[in-house]
């Protein structure tokens, strides 16, 4: 079922959303392509890449760092450029094991929340809407 008012009047965010707050020793960064070896070591993963370039995707990425300067957690905010039927945002991220329980998965998810909303926020179409 569609709706016929926009998005952008349907989904209330505030004006900027800043990437998320200092926890545990943990500071966060905008995420650039120079990053990707840093992104492998959070997903402790054989082969790990985004394409930041991506037809159709707007990635915003976000990445952070312990106090020694080892990335211990990353999360991706990718939403589609084209809207036909539903309008959606990805979440993905994660967090490095030995970082997991001090709260760091849920300041980046609400982040991520945050930036998902802004996006949908600024869609001028009277679609469905998912955070996924």
């Amino acid at each position: 079922m569609t709706s016929s008012i926009a998005l952008k009047h349907r989904v209330a965010v505030s004006p900027e959303v800043c990437l998320p707050a200092t926890i545990a020793g943990i500071s966060w960064c905008h995420a650039h392509r120079d990053d990707i070896a840093l992104l492998v070591e959070v997903a402790a993963a054989d082969s790990f890449e985004f394409d930041f370039d991506e037809p159709g995707i707007d990635p915003v990425q976000a990445i952070a760092f312990d106090l020694q300067g080892r990335a211990v957690a990353y999360g991706l905010v990718a939403a589609s450029r084209k809207y036909e039927t539903l309008a959606w945002v990805s979440l993905e991220g994660m967090v490095h094991s030995e970082h997991r329980g001090k709260g760091i998965g849920s300041v980046l998810l609400n982040w991520q929340q945050r930036r998902g909303l802004r996006i949908l926020s600024a869609i001028d179409a009277g679609l469905p809407a998912l955070l996924q």
